[in-house]
């Protein structure tokens, strides 16, 4: 079976963007005229935004395959766009969890994209003359997202006899429980993730957001050590992809594993400020919020993301979890003024909170006296909106 190759998915990622009117739609169709049948295509209509505003628009192309690619189809997304008033970021403002198509839980924001698509989807498939030999799905930014839940729907419902999945720079669709599904069910190796060390939204949402493959196998370009808005354009990968080969074999994947025990006390104890501009320090303080979390509900992951799936804010469903792990440890012997060996949850709270005020830029000499529910929830709220106008500084520099 044939896998496009870096090249060849970054310009149908980059390209879609096209698609947008006839005439721009007519001049895709030509540039892939050689493996995609504009005969057979659908453009894709996307319900974007919210209850203020509310739009739908050309989000994508549902297509056959032709050439090498014959008894292919090919699902391609277009990334976030400032049309419509913004719908679309309205869209990834909505971070929220929702249970998806496979049954686990996803992003609400692009689980609705997702979800105004699926008529059409369904009808595309229905058309077929039998299963596709491969379904290729791609996208960039908030494509991709939209093509890893694409990719999860078409494998789930056994509607080709194999799925892949191409992403670049794409921000986190859901959680840990629906990556591991997810990747057990495609593999590793049909999973193309791509994403530059300095783009800010690959680094989104943070917990209990994660990537795929499960264990964050992804094709890191490694640029520069502080975010760089500019390289979440596709031009920029593009650039990357010719540069450093144009073949998946020369990227290679990189493993990024999450911080063991030992690593997460001493960050969480370190007296070094956090760098909000730092490509690492979002990954740090995702990390950290899982380790302490877990710390507070045992290490059953199921346990601890039911309690994210409810009608509360995010924010709030975490909040109240480390509230519940402070009024389990009331003195907190165990503290910084402690004298044991161990330290309670309580103490790890304490730091975890300081290290989120020092990304706010808030001042972070602060007791745990201080931390009440709406205090930590207040600052969690502000530690969503900060990473997600990371994302949309990027975004705005988008010139595809």
């Amino acid at each position: 079976m044939a896998t496009l190759s870096p090249k060849v998915s970054s310009k149908l990622a980059a390209d879609i963007y096209l698609v947008q009117n006839k005439m721009d739609e007519e001049i895709f169709f030509e540039r892939y005229a050689s493996f995609i049948k504009a005969a057979s295509s659908n453009v894709m209509h996307a319900e974007v935004g919210s209850r203020l505003i509310n739009t739908r628009d050309a989000f994508g192309v549902a297509c056959k395959g032709a050439g090498d690619y014959e008894n292919d189809v090919f699902l391609i997304f277009r990334g976030s766009t400032f049309a419509n008033y913004g719908a679309d970021w309205i869209s990834n403002a909505r971070i929220g969890l929702e249970i998806g198509e496979s049954d686990w839980p996803v992003h609400t924001g692009f689980n609705h994209i997702f979800k105004s698509m699926l008529t059409q989807l369904k009808d595309f498939f229905a058309s077929l003359n039998g299963k596709p030999r491969m379904v290729h799905c791609v996208g960039h930014s908030l494509g991709g997202a939209i093509a890893t839940l694409a990719s999860d729907w078409v494998s789930k419902k056994s509607l080709s006899n194999a799925t892949k999945v191409y992403t670049f720079g794409a921000p986190r669709p859901a959680t840990h429980l629906f990556s591991k599904s997810y990747t057990n069910r495609l593999t590793k190796n049909n999973i193309y993730r791509v994403y530059h060390e300095s783009d800010p939204v690959p680094m989104i949402p943070v917990f209990p957001f994660c990537h795929s493959p499960f264990g964050n196998m992804a094709y890191l370009i490694h640029t520069k050590p502080m975010i760089w808005p500019w390289d979440h354009k596709m031009g920029a990968y593009i650039k990357s992809i010719e540069a450093k080969g144009r073949s998946w074999a020369s990227l290679s994947p990189t493993g990024v594993h999450e911080p063991t025990e030992a690593q997460m006390q001493q960050w969480l104890e370190s007296g070094i400020k956090v760098e909000p501009r730092s490509t690492t320090a979002w990954q740090w303080v995702s990390s950290a919020l899982f380790y302490v979390l877990r710390k507070i509900v045992g290490f059953s992951m199921s346990k601890l993301q039911a309690t994210f799936t409810g009608i509360v804010t995010l924010a709030d469903s975490i909040a109240l979890l480390l509230q519940k792990g402070l009024d389990n440890d009331p003195d907190d012997p165990n503290g910084p003024s402690g004298g044991a060996s161990r330290k309670g949850v309580g103490y790890w709270i304490t730091r975890l909170m300081i290290k989120i005020m020092q990304i706010l830029g808030w001042s972070s000499n602060i007791k745990r006296d201080n931390l009440t529910r709406r205090f930590m929830q207040n600052a969690l709220q502000r530690l969503v909106e900060k990473s997600h106008l990371e994302a949309t500084k990027a975004v705005q520099t988008l010139t595809v």
